[in-house]
C-alpha cells in the first residue's frame, strides 16, 4: 500500500482549488457576457431574421394613434426598424433613420418602427430624436420576437408577399440604403 505524503495532500488540495476557481471564472465569464449583450443590445445569442423567409401572415403591429399594420392583408413594401432607447447604436442611427424615411417616402415605400421599451419612455426617445415615423413601443419584447429580432438596431425590408427582402443589424443607415439600392426595383432608379 502506498503512503500518502504530505507532499501529495498539498497537490490535491491545489487541485481542488484550481477546479473550484476555474468553475467560478466560468460562471463569472457568462454572468459577463450575458451583461455585455445587453449592454449592446443583443437580446439574445440566437439567429435573427433571415432573407427569403416568409413572416407569418397572422402578424400585426400597432402604431401610434390606432393605425395597425395587418401582415394578413395587401400591403405595401415595409422598412421595419427595430430598436431600443437605451441602445448606444440605436441613438447614434437615429438620425440615418430619418434620412431613410425621406427617401423611401418618395418612393412609396412605408417605414416604421419597433421600439423596445416603455410607451413613456419610446415616445420621450422619438421627440428627442425628431422621428417621423410611426413607432410601436414593444416594453415586453412581444414583437421583437414575433418578428425574430434578437440583436438591437435591426433594419428589415418586408415585401407585400410577407417575404424578408433585406435584414441588417448594426448602426448602419447609409450602408443599409446603398444595400437597398441594389435589391429593389423602386430605389434602383436612384
Amino acid at each position: 500500500m502506498k503512503k500518502f505524503s504530505f507532499s501529495n495532500l498539498i497537490l490535491s488540495i491545489i487541485f481542488i482549488i484550481m477546479a473550484f476557481e476555474i468553475i467560478f471564472l466560468s460562471i463569472q465569464n457568462k454572468k459577463l457576457n450575458d451583461q455585455l449583450s445587453k449592454l449592446i443590445g443583443h437580446t439574445s445569442a440566437q439567429p435573427d431574421m433571415v432573407v427569403g423567409t416568409k413572416l407569418a401572415d397572422s402578424l400585426s403591429v400597432s402604431l401610434e394613434y390606432g393605425n395597425v399594420v395587418n401582415f394578413d392583408e395587401k400591403h405595401p413594401k415595409y422598412l421595419v426598424i427595430y430598436f431600443s432607447t437605451t441602445c448606444k447604436a440605436c441613438i447614434e442611427d437615429a438620425e440615418t433613420w430619418m434620412d431613410l424615411y425621406e427617401y423611401l417616402g418618395k418612393k412609396n415605400i412605408s417605414m416604421f418602427g419597433i421600439c423596445q421599451g416603455e410607451p413613456d419612455i419610446v415616445n420621450e426617445f422619438i421627440i428627442k430624436n425628431k422621428l417621423k415615423f410611426p413607432v410601436a413601443p414593444d416594453p415586453t419584447n412581444v414583437l421583437l420576437k414575433k418578428f425574430g429580432i434578437h440583436s438591437l438596431p435591426s433594419k428589415s425590408m418586408i415585401d407585400e408577399d410577407n417575404i424578408v427582402l433585406f435584414y441588417s443589424r448594426g448602426a448602419s443607415g447609409e450602408r443599409d440604403l446603398k444595400e437597398l439600392k441594389k435589391i429593389v426595383p423602386e430605389l434602383q432608379a436612384g
